[in-house]
């Protein structure tokens, strides 16, 4: 947990620097690093510990063990693996129209379509 909280410090003073360099409100700096880390360790309790040491420093989170853990309330975000969303580009079209409001998006870009391939 410690070397996960102090990795998520650092990352959290350079987007606070960031954040006051462009005028961005601080209070997004929170939400900015989410954490997707139960993806990639090695069981819930390794999930916990990283966890627990990001909610240190941030209040975006999909790991639910560390939040039942950490006995607090996080917040998710809309989002989805990249190895299905770049799987298939009707897919992938269809996530960006509906991130779009709906706006049909009748092309997509040639770096998109070569990376498919």
């Amino acid at each position: 947990m410690i070397t996960a909280s102090t990795t998520s410090h650092a990352i959290k003073l350079q987007l606070a620097r960031w954040a006051e360099k462009t005028g961005t409100d601080l209070s997004f700096v929170n939400f900015q690093a989410h954490d997707f880390s139960q993806r990639g360790v090695m069981g819930t309790h390794a999930a916990q510990l990283v966890g627990m040491g990001h909610l240190h420093n941030f209040d975006g989170t999909d790991n639910l063990p560390a939040l039942l853990e950490f006995n607090r309330k996080g917040s998710s975000v809309i989002a989805t693996e990249h190895s299905i969303a770049s799987s298939s580009t009707a897919f992938f079209k269809e996530i960006l129209t509906e991130a779009h409001g709906g706006i049909e998006i009748d092309n997509l870009t040639a770096e998109t379509q070569a990376y498919r391939h």
